[in-house]
This record gives C-alpha cells, sequence and structure tokens, in this order.
C-alpha cells in the first residue's frame, strides 16, 4: 500500500484512511480525437478535520463572511505525491462538502491536470482582450504604410496586407486603362499617370497579423509559456516553417474598415494616449497613484488605456473608500459634425459605461465602480463619427474620492484629436475567444499538450509527442486472471470541416461540385490508406475558422495569366460579408515586368505606383503542402495538392485507428513506483514482447492497481 500525500498550495491535506484516489490520463482518446486537455481524476472526499477546515474555511457554514469563505469558484494549485515523492501537478476543485450529525464530516474534491489552467485563466475571454492596451502592432492606415504591407511587410514581418479585397472586384486588363478603376495592370506607356491612374486602393485592404505573435501575446496576457526552442516543438518558428509562414486576417467586421457591427458608414477613433505633463492641477496625476496592483490605491493610464481597483480596501493599515470617477468631453471644429462618445470597460469583453451623442460639445459623466475587494479595471475613452474629416478637442477628468483629487487633461495631451489614421490591432481582431482560437490551432495541426517540470507548457503534432516516448516492459506486473481485447474502431467515417463558406468563390464552388472546399468528409473513401468499415457513426472535427477560395487573374484582353493572386470577400450577392477568422498562408510573390501591379495613388495624388511584388494570399504553403484537410487543387499553380493537413498531422493516427488488426487491449496491472512515477503518456507498454501505446490509464495511487487501456502496433 503506497502513502499518499496531497497539497493544496503547499498546504498538506488530510486523507481519509480507507479513500482512495484514482487518477484517469489520456492525451487523445482514440474514442474522441477532438477532445483536448483531458487528463483529470475521480472526485474524492477528505476530511473535516481542523487543518483541512483551516484550509478549506469551514465552506459548510453559511454564515461565514463573504471575504473569508473559501471561494469554490476558483481552481486551486494542488500536488499529489506517492511516498513523498513527487507524482503530479494540478489543481484542487472544491464540489462541496458532506455533513454528518449537523457538522462537517467531508469535503468533496477533484483532482485536475496542469493543462486545465489554460481553461481557467483564459475562461470566456475574447481574443481581442489580449491586445489591449497593446500598440505593438498598431500602425498608421495610409497609401505608403499599406503600400508597404503589400509589397514586403511591417513590424519585421508581423503584419501584412494580403491582396484580399473587402468590398471590390479586381480585374486585369492590359488592353483597358480607365481611371478610377479596379484594373490591376500597371500601364507602362502611361507612367501610371493621369487617365492611366487605377488599380488597387490602400483601403481596399485589411491587415493580417502573424499567427506566432498571436501565441506570443496570449502567453504574455494569460501569464503562461509555450515551449519554443526544441526541434519537435510546434511553436519554434525557426524549425517550423509553416508556421512561420501563417497569418490571421483581420477582419472583425464585413466590408471597409471603421465600419461599425452593422455595416454602416463610421469612424472609429479610440484614445491611444494621454499625456499628463500639463495636466491642471497635477496633483492627482494617475501614474503616481501606487505601483502594487495588489493593494490601493492603484491607478495607470498606458496606452490611453486607464486602469484602476475601486473598491472599499486597506492602504497602510487604514480602510478607505476608494471610488472614481471620469468625465470625457468632446468639442468638435466644426458644431454641425453629428458623433459619438462612449467611456468603455475593456477588462474583458468591452462594454459601454456611459456614452452621448451630438453635435455640438458632448460630455460623459461615469462612475467607476466595483465590489469590495474588487479587481482592476480597465477603462477606454473612444469616439466615433460618419463624418471621416473630423477633428476635435478632447477633456478627460480623472477623479479620485469625487470632489476632493481631480486631475484634468486637454487637446493636444490627448491622441488622437481627430478621424483615426491608425490601425489599431485590438479593434479589428475577428471576435473569437481565446480558447476557441487556441483550440482551433491544436485541431487543424492535431496537436497536442502538456506541462513540463518548468512549468512551461510542451506543444507538438501527435506524431512528434509519440516519437519520443520510452518502453516499460510491464508483463510480470500485469494480472493475468482476466483481461479484454476489443474491437477499437468506434466510427465509420471521420470529417474534418472548417466553418461554411461564406464567400462568393466557395459557395460557387460548392454549387458547382457538390462539396465544401478545404474539407474531408469521408477519410475511409476518400483517403485509400484508411481502410473501411460500415460500424459506428460519422464523427465531425469542426474548426472554428472560415475558408476562402482566392483567384488568379486571366489578363482580360488576351486570356494570358498574370502572375498576381487576389482574394474576394463578398457573399453569393457580391455584397460585402464577414468571414470567419481566417487563417492563410502569405508568400511574397514577384509580379514581373509585364504583370506589374497598379496600386492606386501610390506615388502622388493621381498616380499609380509600380508594384513589382505582393502578398499573395494562399491556401498553400511554398507551393506543396496545403491548409486544406482534403485533395484540392492550388489555385495559383493549377496543380492537385494531396500534401493536405490530413495528410501531414492525422493520416499516421487515422491508418492505424481503422487498420483491421487494431484492437483496444484492457488489463489490470498493478504498477511499481519506478513506473507510476516516470511513464508518460507518450511511452509504449511491453507485454509478452508486444508493444503497446497507451490510450488511457485508470490508477488507484494507494495500490498501484491500474485499468489500463492499449493500442496495440
Amino acid at each position: 500500500m503506497q502513502s499518499i500525500q496531497l497539497y493544496i498550495n503547499n498546504e498538506r491535506v488530510d486523507l481519509f484512511e480507507d479513500e482512495s484516489i484514482s487518477l484517469t490520463q489520456t492525451i487523445q482518446n482514440v474514442k474522441d480525437i477532438k477532445s483536448i486537455f483531458t487528463d483529470f481524476s475521480q472526485s474524492f472526499s477528505v476530511p473535516a478535520s481542523k487543518s483541512n477546515n483551516k484550509i478549506f474555511k469551514h465552506y459548510y457554514n453559511y454564515d461565514i463572511d463573504a471575504e473569508s469563505s473559501f471561494n469554490a469558484n476558483d481552481l486551486i494549485s494542488a500536488t499529489i505525491e506517492i511516498n513523498y515523492r513527487s507524482f503530479s501537478k494540478g489543481f484542487i476543485g472544491l464540489n462541496g462538502s458532506k455533513m454528518k450529525d449537523n457538522k462537517g464530516y467531508a469535503y468533496k474534491i477533484t483532482f485536475f491536470g496542469e493543462t486545465i489552467e489554460l481553461k481557467n485563466k483564459l475562461k470566456e475571454k475574447k481574443l481581442a482582450s489580449a491586445f489591449q492596451g497593446v500598440n505593438t502592432y498598431d500602425h498608421s492606415y495610409s497609401v505608403s504604410t499599406v503600400k508597404t504591407g503589400l509589397e514586403s511587410s511591417l513590424v519585421s514581418g508581423a503584419v501584412k496586407y494580403p491582396l484580399i479585397s473587402h468590398t471590390e472586384r479586381f480585374t486585369f486588363d492590359s488592353g483597358s486603362s480607365v481611371a478610377g478603376s479596379r484594373n490591376l495592370h500597371y500601364n507602362e506607356s502611361g507612367g501610371g499617370g493621369g487617365a492611366h491612374n487605377h488599380g488597387v486602393r490602400f483601403t481596399d485592404l485589411k491587415p493580417a497579423l502573424k499567427l506566432s505573435k498571436i501565441i506570443d501575446q496570449i502567453e504574455t496576457f494569460a501569464g503562461i509559456e509555450f515551449t519554443k526552442s526544441a526541434s519537435d516543438d510546434f511553436f519554434n518558428t525557426s524549425a517550423n516553417a509553416v508556421w512561420d509562414s501563417l497569418y490571421l486576417w483581420l477582419s472583425r467586421v464585413k466590408g471597409t474598415i471603421g465600419l461599425n457591427i452593422s455595416g454602416t458608414a463610421e469612424v472609429n477613433m479610440p484614445i491611444t494616449s494621454i499625456d499628463f505633463s500639463n495636466a491642471s492641477p497635477n496633483q492627482w496625476d494617475p501614474t503616481n497613484q501606487g505601483t502594487n496592483s495588489g493593494i490601493s490605491p492603484y491607478s495607470r493610464v498606458s496606452n490611453g488605456i486607464w486602469t484602476c481597483r475601486p473598491s472599499f480596501s486597506v492602504f497602510s493599515g487604514t480602510v478607505i473608500d476608494k471610488s472614481y470617477r471620469t468625465v470625457f468631453s468632446v468639442t468638435p471644429s466644426s458644431s454641425s459634425t453629428n458623433f459619438s462618445i462612449f467611456v468603455e470597460d475593456v477588462t474583458d469583453t468591452p462594454f459601454t459605461i456611459a456614452s452621448g451623442s451630438g453635435s455640438g460639445t458632448v460630455s460623459v459623466n461615469a462612475l467607476i465602480s466595483g465590489p469590495s475587494g474588487g479587481a482592476l479595471r480597465s477603462i477606454r475613452y473612444r469616439v466615433t463619427s460618419e463624418d471621416p474629416a473630423i477633428t476635435f478637442v478632447p477633456t478627460i477628468t480623472f477623479r479620485y474620492n469625487p470632489g476632493v483629487l481631480d486631475t484634468t487633461v486637454t487637446g493636444t495631451d490627448i491622441a488622437p484629436n481627430g478621424a483615426v489614421t491608425n490601425i489599431v490591432i485590438a479593434d479589428q481582431v475577428p471576435d473569437i475567444k481565446i480558447i476557441d482560437f487556441l483550440t482551433g490551432i491544436f485541431k487543424m495541426f492535431n496537436l497536442t499538450a502538456f506541462v513540463q517540470d518548468d512549468g512551461k507548457i510542451k506543444v507538438s503534432t501527435l506524431d512528434e509527442f509519440y516519437s519520443g516516448g520510452t518502453e516499460y516492459d510491464i508483463s510480470q506486473f500485469v494480472d493475468v486472471k482476466e483481461s479484454e481485447i476489443n474491437y477499437a474502431i468506434p466510427f465509420q467515417e471521420i470529417a474534418f470541416r472548417f466553418q461554411k463558406p461564406d464567400t462568393f468563390l466557395a459557395l460557387n464552388f460548392e454549387q458547382l461540385n457538390n462539396k465544401i472546399f478545404g474539407n474531408l468528409e469521408n477519410t475511409t473513401t476518400e483517403s485509400p490508406d484508411v481502410q473501411t468499415t460500415n460500424r459506428g457513426s460519422k464523427y465531425v472535427v469542426t474548426l472554428p475558422f472560415g475558408k476562402m477560395i482566392y483567384e488568379r487573374l486571366n489578363d482580360l484582353d488576351d486570356g494570358s495569366q498574370s502572375l498576381i493572386q487576389y482574394g474576394y470577400c463578398v457573399d453569393k450577392d457580391q455584397s460585402p460579408t464577414n468571414i470567419k477568422p481566417l487563417i492563410l498562408n502569405i508568400t511574397n510573390t514577384t509580379t514581373g515586368t509585364d504583370t506589374s501591379l497598379s496600386f492606386y495613388n501610390g506615388v502622388s495624388s493621381n498616380t499609380a505606383a509600380k508594384l513589382t511584388t505582393h502578398n499573395r494570399p494562399s491556401n498553400t504553403y511554398s507551393t506543396s503542402q496545403s491548409l486544406n484537410f482534403g485533395e484540392e487543387v492550388d489555385e495559383y499553380t493549377g496543380n492537385a495538392e494531396d500534401d493536405s493537413l490530413f495528410e501531414n498531422y492525422y493520416k499516421n493516427y487515422i491508418v492505424d485507428t481503422f487498420d483491421k488488426k487494431r484492437r483496444i487491449t484492457k488489463v489490470t496491472a498493478y504498477l511499481p513506483l519506478k513506473i507510476l512515477l516516470n511513464y508518460t503518456l507518450a511511452d509504449r507498454f511491453i507485454i509478452n514482447n508486444r508493444k503497446f501505446k497507451i490510450n488511457s490509464i485508470k490508477t488507484n495511487l494507494q495500490t498501484g492497481k491500474s485499468e489500463i487501456e492499449l493500442l496495440n502496433e
């Protein structure tokens, strides 16, 4: 019988002598392929002893003050040891308590593996939240900047402008040169001037942000760290060229940047900078109100975002009533200009605290409130208008204990003072939860994740994960009295899908071909290496991402192919639409002398610029490995590409799953500590000279008795 030790926040927990603790572990269960982060335990009970009551704060007692009671909403850091040697780290969730004779008897708890921390930290937070107050990737939205982003890149390659039109149809016609048209052919004889000034306009395009930079920002936001140094680390951009080439198209709403969610014309102007050097009076400068976010007062202004903690709290041993109020006032240069102003909470999902509209001076007064001991709140100021030329004078008053200490900032000390000419990444990121975005990436590339001893999260493909395992011969520890060898194929078919098509070419492709571009509907019938079965049901792996078909333009004059490819983000009626979050490869492509790309007003007003390279949107990396699940024709080369997501990341696993020799073997084994404390789910167990992968393992930690599901190789 093993001795079990449980620690919660480094405090030893008393255990019942006769209560067994069983831990179930699986990295990717063959019966639930799309599940991620599935390490968990059975629930068990611990006694309501004196030390445990101290930890769980007499949770069964309703009358304990809320501030002093145990918060069962949160998972608490925990460690399990066997014979005082580390077995597993994770988190404890308190489910409830048991009573006997009206007295606390036991606490019911569940142990979760460390990867649950991803879900716990991210919860319902949106991807845009990770970029609030971050201006690293912000940039001007102008002819020169977008031209650079289309020709090469911005922010050291983090931002590119792929040739994707949100509204206008592009053409390539060497026999025509109509001024102002979206004809992308650069007229060499006309030099792009005067009547030849046509082509793509900077306002036709939206930026794309590198996926690796999004992962970096999620790490910073959530306080986690993924491994990125080893050759098998999927997020290692030096070792994984495919990952390094991928971008997320920043299209939050349909149509032009600056339109609101309903598609009406609206210039969005969030305040991005507040300078207190000339504030009057300067007796309460928020940047001087405490440096420790754990105590009060605490107030900070960074990148236009005001962060404060409104609550009753203790500072220097004194309980103080700390309240905040802010007044936001805007006066336009023209009294006939209509506009709206907002004070918003952007701590998590942005919502409006106060707003106002008008054509003269508009002011709003916002109370920033919070519960006793409440969390920090982040406040943003924003102006919107249908006039893209609006200029204004903003004034912001910060009030700490209103009427006692006020600071006013105004005029040129606040930016912007007019229509936004900057791309604020936080306002352009697609509307998706961070956890859904991460889960989508994991499903797309069949990734696994586990927490290493150093606290970093190791992420690799499933094939790489299994290639790193070791072998343990457990033959002598297996109970030979009883075992099972069962049919292992749980599904008749497995389908891999993107979101339903909603753009013009993808919709037409579906109608003409009776299939959805990029999807793989039947792995057993469409992949010759996967054996067929008529048992089970269909299993569907669905990504939260959209899929676009791109078009390589032909010359309308002579029918020859240009070297230009673009995306057209419109619906079946060729009206602007908003595609689901779009992941794409961006390949910088030379257009050639005869097929140069014309950039409207790219040299000066009424003079087009000649672009000999452009950022070509693509579903294929380096003209071979595609971002589709099934075999599709590459839009640029015209070649059928079967080097797909399925082929590269799922095939080995699925082929093994559907092999007619595949079995699930269920055995009972009494594993010794030398195995219990060292095995990983990447390892193989050997029984009587046969090698097996671990599908799942449920272990009674006291006895070492393990119910193991094994997959034969």
